[in-house]
């Protein structure tokens, strides 16, 4: 059983949608996952700014919370206060007539520390000025993620219709020669909270990196905010070494702040 907030609330299990509302029909509004460290609610205020950002955006009126108490409270009602755990912020528009109200959910989690990630080349292009928000409307990445875990890979990287890296269907990117860290410069992308953080602690510079610059790399990483930063060790048939020193750097500034 899973307690959750809405509308001012709490309830259990499921969620009721108008079969006429946008959310319902087409799948509209926004999202974001956040970890819980058994102690604080990581990084907030930026995934907070992220999906405000996304709502303003394409004008969806919403209601606030206030959402540390409130998400320490739903935490508290699943028994996870003291348990490592996955929260989601979701904003949808259930009606045309009404401000969408956000449903905050939480779930246990459990991490994988040591995990090194094989990505597979998704043969399907993105390029939308939606993939720069993180939109409920998840169905291409969810289905190139299914793909690449067919093929035997952890998850899919995307790329444009230039052959252009964007991220990963689940996390965001950084590529080192050894010297340098880059992320991949694209305005049809997620801003990524987790390289935000990296960027406290490495100088990250921002470049178009295709397909073909893969052999000049030595090191690959993703990242999220509920893995932190874990190393890639293989993209099809390209290999990298793992730079497990980088990851953890990473990774308790992202997981443990």
């Amino acid at each position: 059983m899973m307690i959750y907030f809405y509308k001012n609330g709490f309830h259990k299990d499921q969620v009721r949608l108008n079969i006429q509302g946008p959310a319902f029909k087409f799948g509209f509004g926004f999202f974001e996952t956040l970890f819980y460290n058994q102690k604080k609610i990581c990084h907030l205020n930026a995934h907070l700014t992220r999906i405000f950002s996304g709502l303003e955006t394409f004008s969806v009126p919403f209601q606030r919370v206030d959402f540390e108490s409130v998400i320490l409270e739903v935490l508290y009602q699943n028994g996870l206060l003291n348990k490592f755990a996955r929260i989601n912020i979701y904003y949808f528009l259930d009606s045309d007539q009404e401000a969408s109200s956000p449903l905050i959910a939480a779930t246990p989690y459990s991490s994988a520390p040591d995990k090194t990630y094989q990505l597979y080349i998704s043969p399907n292009h993105l390029h939308t000025h939606l993939s720069s928000h993180k939109s409920m409307n998840y169905m291409y990445y969810y289905l190139e993620r299914t793909l690449a875990l067919q093929k035997g890979f952890d998850d899919a990287l995307i790329t444009n219709p230039g052959n252009y890296i964007l991220e990963a269907s689940t996390a965001s990117l950084l590529f080192s020669d050894g010297i340098t860290f880059y992320s991949p410069a694209s305005k049809y992308k997620l801003p990524g909270t987790s390289v935000a953080v990296a960027s406290s602690v490495l100088d990250i510079k921002k470049k178009a990196i295709g397909l073909d610059n893969l052999p000049a790399f030595k090191y690959v990483y993703v990242l999220n905010s509920l893995i932190g930063m874990k190393p890639v060790v293989r993209i099809n048939d390209f290999k990298f070494d793992p730079d497990y020193k980088t990851c953890r750097l990473v990774s308790e500034k992202i997981l443990f702040p």
